[in-house]
């Protein structure tokens, strides 16, 4: 049996003592509970499959309903997307592998069946990434994805049971077919995402390396051998006594989890580059979080899901593509939607509905940089964090994520 807790918002209608109920779809209801002051609201006891949730009073009406999907996994479940063998390719030659990792009272596997399926998202409609053409797939779980499949940019989506809101998305990845004059772009690899404390200071896995890869017109950079490569920082920096060791030259960073999350719930690391070329330089960073998950507890996350890092302008530097992007905060076991805020460059951040929103204060799962809010901007870097309340069980800043947005020439090094 396993519990549900949510969070009604609306910005039109009360969210406080607002009866809930939970239904088997078309058939009879479960459970009920009345929301609290900040629109929270539990069920219990409820075994695995789709509920629909409905909500009385205060305006709301009979068909005002969400769907909700419970597994059988426990709460302290975590699932990623993992390459396998990179998210590049380049000038359409080649594929790439993705697998379905869970993790679930310290093992991680590639699961062969359950709820949580990898999918791509047409239109609007969620469709099995084993579907598609030019893929060749193992099972809905692992997939080899060919160049006819990712054409150009392919995001795929870790989603139960293709329930099209984002609090079913668990994770999302995003494959590249690059061509010559893409420009310096980043990603890291990580080990893991998570670190499950099991007790009596045992962690595992016991160590987690995170591996930065940067990229220059669509090959891939020797960050020890080129000269043109220079890590600018890299943060943070080897702390041994906390279980932190930096390779300067590679960047690749290796964390003792017993040393560091004994303490910590959470570390985010960043990697700022610089790629000098032809006598010209080119900046990026790249950020990665590690989360501690506690065994029989829920984990909680946050990251962010680009739907792209570039825009791309012409020789006269006017951006042709894409018209926006979007940064959406995906969430596990968060009810809470995250503020936003810029770190670096000057542009102003909009909602779905391309409304200005107030950095550090509007609580939205997704906000948008529009082409002409990039204005001359070269570099734009943007924080979303999940602010703390009295019931949220974490504390401030300990869930947040950064990316950032980069702005390149078509078809030139500049």
């Amino acid at each position: 049996m396993a519990t549900y807790r949510g969070k009604l918002v609306d910005q039109d209608r009360l969210v406080a003592g607002i009866q809930a109920a939970v239904y088997i779809p078309g058939g009879n209801k479960v459970d009920t509970d009345v929301t609290d002051e900040f629109g929270y609201f539990q069920f219990n006891n409820l075994t695995p499959g789709q509920y629909e949730v409905y909500f009385y009073g205060g305006g709301y009406i009979e068909e005002d309903y969400i769907t909700i999907f419970v597994t059988d996994r426990d709460s302290n479940t975590q699932f990623f997307i993992r390459p396998t063998s990179g998210t590049v390719i380049k000038n359409s030659v080649g594929s790439l592998t993705v697998e379905l990792r869970e993790i679930f009272a310290g093992d991680i596997t590639v699961p062969t069946d359950g709820p949580i399926k990898l999918y791509v998202n047409n239109g609007g409609t969620f469709e099995l990434l084993s579907a598609q053409t030019g893929v060749t797939a193992i099972d809905d779980y692992t997939a080899t994805v060919g160049a006819a499949a990712i054409n150009g940019t392919l995001d795929i989506y870790a989603v139960a049971d293709a329930n099209e809101v984002n609090e079913f998305i668990y994770d999302t990845i995003t494959l590249a077919d690059v061509t010559d004059g893409v420009g310096f772009i980043g990603w890291v690899t990580p080990s893991s995402f998570v670190a499950i404390d099991e007790g009596s200071g045992i962690f595992d896995p016991a160590t987690i390396t995170l591996e930065p890869n940067f990229a220059f017109d669509g090959q891939e950079i020797d960050l020890v051998n080129d000269a043109g490569f220079t890590f600018d920082s890299i943060t943070p920096s080897t702390d041994l006594a906390n279980g932190i060791d930096v390779d300067s030259n590679s960047g690749l960073i290796t964390i003792t989890t017993a040393d560091y999350f004994d303490e910590q719930n959470i570390l985010t690391l960043t990697w700022d580059a610089t790629y000098t070329q032809s006598g010209n330089s080119y900046v990026f960073s790249v950020t990665e979080t590690i989360y501690k998950a506690t065994a029989g507890a829920d984990a909680k996350t946050f990251r962010i899901s680009a739907s792209s890092f570039i825009f791309k302008s012409d020789q006269d530097d006017v951006i042709t593509s894409p018209n926006e992007i979007t940064l959406t905060g995906l969430k596990q076991n968060v009810p809470e939607s995250p503020k936003w805020e810029v770190l670096q460059g000057s542009v102003t951040l909009v909602d779905s509905g391309n409304t200005p929103i107030t950095e550090n204060s509007t609580e939205v799962d997704t906000v948008k940089i529009t082409s002409s809010n990039m204005g001359s901007n070269t570099v734009v870097k943007v924080r979303g964090y999940i602010d703390a309340n009295a019931s949220s069980g974490y504390n401030t800043g300990e869930l947040f994520d950064q990316v950032t947005i980069a702005r390149v020439k078509e078809g030139s090094n500049a």
